[in-house]
């Protein structure tokens, strides 16, 4: 891959789930970018994690949606996850919120994923 087109695929928009990934998975956001894109992701679209859960090595926490993220948050203290709040993905690490936006902590998770150790 050339510089003009590391820089472009770096300056991409709504890559939230190529970053999320790329956390969580602790791969390079590069990697993330290619699994991704070879599940289907479209250039600057969003991407719906769900289908693909399995192919990532990701299992659901059902027990762990419909609830503030600051309440869970401590229960996520150990192991990798993805998070998905209203239109946005984000990757917590061992207990540490790892977010390209400013996530606030009183808002509601539409769903947890765990990966598989």
């Amino acid at each position: 891959m050339g510089t003009k087109e590391f820089w472009k695929k770096l300056r991409e928009r709504a890559n939230c789930s190529v970053r999320a990934v790329s956390f969580c998975l602790n791969i390079s956001y590069f990697d993330a970018y290619s699994r991704l894109e070879s599940l289907g992701r479209k250039k600057s679209c969003g991407f719906n994690l769900s289908p693909h859960k399995d192919k990532l090595g990701l299992i659901t926490r059902p027990e762990l949606s419909c609830r503030q993220f600051d309440k869970i948050l401590p229960e996520l203290s150990n192991g990798r996850y993805i998070i998905f709040v209203s239109g946005h993905y984000f990757a917590v690490v061992n207990g540490v919120v790892i977010n390209n936006l400013k996530t606030k902590m009183k808002c509601r998770v539409k769903m947890v994923y765990e990966l598989l150790s």
